[in-house]
């Protein structure tokens, strides 16, 4: 007995190429995601080292603060060293590129200056304005005596895609002695 299939089922070439469309979209959609979000995280991964660098700024105009302190006899004025160590005089009015050992350099005016770069050594891990890896990123300290208190503001900018970002964190000292 011969059996003949006039209906066979299939798929046209029409039928084929929708389908291959609908998949192509969807496929297109997720890599369009996963592009976005490795954007978006790199861009975070900047930000919060920019915002840990900003509070070591100011940190380590706290630390230079107290070292004045500790540092303290007759007539010693807290906002600079009056007799200590030249670095101690940090907090008065100006602008100051700062490293985690204290080193302080007055000379950048702006946060764009070579003397703003931070490296970093990795060596041992840290971040500074003297040496090692060049970062993208730029820190500026800048203290204003308010009388009563200083203000500090610890900026750090950074290019990323050629947009310029800046993250800022800004403090009062006061004379707690």
């Amino acid at each position: 007995m011969i059996y003949c299939y006039k209906n066979k089922n299939g798929f046209s070439v029409l039928e084929v190429t929708l389908a291959l469309g609908v998949i192509t979209m969807g496929l297109l959609g997720v890599f369009s995601l996963v592009l976005q979000n490795l954007q978006a995280q790199s861009i975070n991964k900047n930000y919060l080292v920019a915002s840990m660098l900003a509070q070591e700024g100011v940190e380590l105009v706290r630390n230079t603060r107290d070292t004045n302190f500790l540092h303290n006899d007759n007539g010693y004025n807290w906002k600079n060293g009056n007799g200590g160590s030249p670095d101690s005089d940090i907090v008065k009015d100006g602008t100051y590129a700062i490293n985690f050992n204290s080193d302080i350099n007055d000379i950048p005016d702006n946060v764009d200056d070579n003397g703003a770069r931070i490296y970093f050594d990795s060596g041992n891990g840290i971040y500074n304005h003297t040496g090692g890896e060049l970062t993208p990123y730029n820190r500026l300290i800048t203290v204003v005596d308010r009388g009563e208190y200083v203000e500090v503001h610890s900026n750090v900018q950074w290019k990323e895609r050629g947009r310029k970002h800046n993250y800022e964190v800004v403090t009062n000292l006061y004379n707690w002695w």
